[in-house]
């Protein structure tokens, strides 16, 4: 029995399994049998006795799944499942394996977004109880209308990542902060700037409301303002389906390896500017 639930709680992670209630209506795969073979499914196990095996279908399979084609997840309640399932829409029954995926299953049945498919035999899996949970989860039209809110607000959800860096620039004579920044603000505003810019997709600048006001020379907060240079831009995104820590980590590689990019075109657009400024002040 212990390898048993060893074996479930392994083989789950890479075979998180969706049940399709169009392939197989409900009403006649309700036995003791047919759920046993569900089970050994969940463990990654082909169902080739159960005549029916075509309801199970494995997640990982399909990366853009809808609610319309898939009746109701059933996964472990890791990180990656819960908040690819949430982002699809897709009703779900958590059968919990370890800590964190308590507090998911907890989670979504506080929410009313899923059901907790293993509450009272955590880590193992009663037939019965888990057969009644999945067709509850199926047909529950309320639970639909709630993940398909919720699904909406997952996907229009929009992040930005700001990246302020500090560069001491003293043996270069450039000890004046406060007027690298204001030439950068007056090059933002010129129509050069946008031609330039358009060659950084995915970058755009961002005021900080701190930097100056009223001729304040003060710069942002735990800041050299005497021997520093002043760079900000950010990236606006969207998060992705599988949205697990390591995204985190990506996204932040990505954006620094954008970072020496967007500090060579803005310098490019500061001489620029001061090359167009200094012919129009000729000209006058």
């Amino acid at each position: 029995m212990v390898d048993w639930q060893r074996g479930l709680a392994t083989n789950l992670q890479p075979a998180v399994l969706i049940v399709d209630p169009l392939l197989s209506p409900a009403h006649d795969i309700l036995n003791d049998s047919s759920w046993k073979y569900a089970i050994l499914g969940l463990c990654s196990v082909t169902p080739s006795l159960f005549p029916g095996e075509a309801w199970l279908a494995a997640f990982w399979k399909y990366p853009c799944c809808t609610p319309k084609r898939f009746g109701v997840a059933v996964h472990h309640g890791g990180a990656n499942s819960w908040f690819k399932t949430n982002w699809c829409g897709i009703p779900q029954v958590i059968l919990a394996q370890w800590y964190d995926t308590y507090d998911h299953a907890s989670t979504a049945s506080y929410l009313a977004i899923g059901v907790y498919g293993n509450e009272l035999v955590a880590l193992m899996v009663n037939a019965n109880k888990f057969g009644k949970t999945l067709i509850m989860a199926a047909g529950d039209e309320s639970l639909r209308e709630r993940l398909e809110l919720w699904a909406n607000c997952a996907k229009h959800r929009k992040y930005r990542t700001v990246i302020r860096s500090s560069f001491d620039d003293g043996q270069q004579g450039r000890v004046g902060p406060m007027m690298h920044w204001n030439l950068w603000k007056d090059a933002h505003e010129n129509k050069d700037y946008y031609e330039c810019r358009r060659q950084l997709p995915g970058l755009n600048y961002v005021e900080d409301t701190q930097v100056i006001e009223d001729g304040d020379e003060r710069a942002r907060a735990n800041l050299d303002t005497q021997n520093a240079c002043i760079d900000q831009f950010s990236d606006l995104w969207r998060r992705d389906p599988v949205f697990a820590l390591k995204k985190f980590k990506i996204r932040f590689s990505e954006v620094g390896v954008l970072q020496g990019r967007c500090a060579e075109r803005r310098l490019f657009t500061d001489v620029l500017h001061v090359n167009k400024t200094v012919a129009k002040l000729k000209q006058q």
